[in-house]
């Protein structure tokens, strides 16, 4: 009896501790690009009104740190090890080893802690926007 209460308490503890939910920040925040942002949705819209998707897989952020460096764990963003903000809503990442570069244009919801970032040198014809929201 007691092995099976260890065995059930095990799976629990296993299944909670390796979960990839995170604490968001609560707005208002500063207007600021630096921190950790989670990748929660992204918007399509093939020919339509568009609609938000639920980012797949979940847990994967982007990290803008103060010193302008820049590391992530979503995919297309992982050879980016430096950021640079061009001016107001611009932001170039950049590749040490491959001199790889990216245009992003942002905008900040400081009232609800959300970042959104639109592709800087190619145009969507569809219509595309990635959400992101401020980790604690």
């Amino acid at each position: 009896m007691l092995k099976n209460i260890l065995s059930i308490l095990l799976v629990i503890g296993l299944i909670t501790g390796c979960r990839k939910d995170f604490e968001y920040a609560r707005g208002p925040i500063a207007n600021s690009i630096v921190g950790k942002w989670a990748f929660t949705e992204y918007f399509m819209s093939p020919g339509d009104a568009g609609n938000w998707y639920k980012a797949k897989p979940r847990g994967r952020v982007i990290h803008f740190k103060a010193d302008g460096s820049f590391s992530a764990t979503r995919e297309g963003f992982k050879q980016f090890t430096k950021y640079e903000l061009l001016n107001t809503g611009k932001i170039r990442l950049s590749a040490a080893d491959s001199g790889n570069t990216m245009l992003l244009v942002f905008s900040i919801d400081t009232n609800n802690a959300w970042l959104f970032t639109y592709p800087g040198e190619s145009i969507c014809i569809e219509g595309c926007s990635d959400k992101y929201r401020l980790v604690k």
